[in-house]
């Protein structure tokens, strides 16, 4: 007989959401097998279950993890990984992908000086490192700002560093929201650019209060 407390664990569970559309047995077999992974490596834990799907698409199955500390993305591609194997092994008419992205916060922005090029000679633009956090994990990112996105910011909001901070802080938050397989992986590409194009649609986020 199970007890009252097991019962209330397993009525809380997080469990990712599903979208299925045909409804097929494979794709119900998948689901399954992605909740139980879940728990199985406790990655459940960090999960962001509001967020995080599976997606049917005839034969392409889709999986999406959002979490809430960076320091776990690793362990969770490899666990995608490992089902895409099991997975095809058992269905070989069906193709697996997903992601693993995280919840990252700006918790600085420093101006660094200008910019350089792969062969060390300072380029036009200048550089701003961003401090990046994500539960346990911490990561630095590298923004390069032309000197055009330095004309529309001073036209549009003012002169000096804060307004730049601004603009980039926004920049990060926009790209950090993305998901699917357009999301921005800040620890494989640490490198952001801002141009006057860039600029003019963050200050239309930052006027209009998004």
């Amino acid at each position: 007989m199970r007890k009252e407390g097991d019962l209330l664990s397993s009525a809380t569970v997080k469990r990712i959401k599903l979208y299925p559309s045909y409804e097929s047995k494979e794709f119900v077999e998948f689901s399954k097998l992605v909740q139980r992974r879940l728990e199985q490596t406790r990655l459940i834990d960090s999960l962001d279950e509001s967020l995080s799907t599976c997606i049917e698409n005839g034969a392409e199955f889709f999986v999406e993890l959002v979490l809430h500390d960076g320091s776990e993305i690793k362990h969770g591609e490899e666990l995608i990984l490992g089902i895409a194997k099991d997975f095809r092994e058992k269905h070989q008419d069906i193709q697996v992908s997903g992601v693993v992205r995280a919840h990252w916060f700006v918790k600085s922005i420093a101006y660094q000086g200008s910019c350089r090029d792969e062969s060390g000679l300072l380029k036009s633009s200048d550089c701003f490192r961003a401090e990046l956090e994500s539960g346990k994990a911490r990561q630095g990112v590298e923004v390069e700002v032309t000197p055009n996105a330095f004309d529309q910011i001073a036209c549009s909001l003012g002169v000096g560093d804060n307004f730049v901070e601004q603009v980039i802080s926004k920049l990060l938050e926009h790209d950090l929201r993305k998901g699917g397989e357009s999301f921005w992986h800040p620890i494989r590409h640490p490198k952001r650019f801002l141009n006057d194009v860039a600029v003019r649609a963050m200050i239309y986020e930052i006027k209009s209060g998004r």
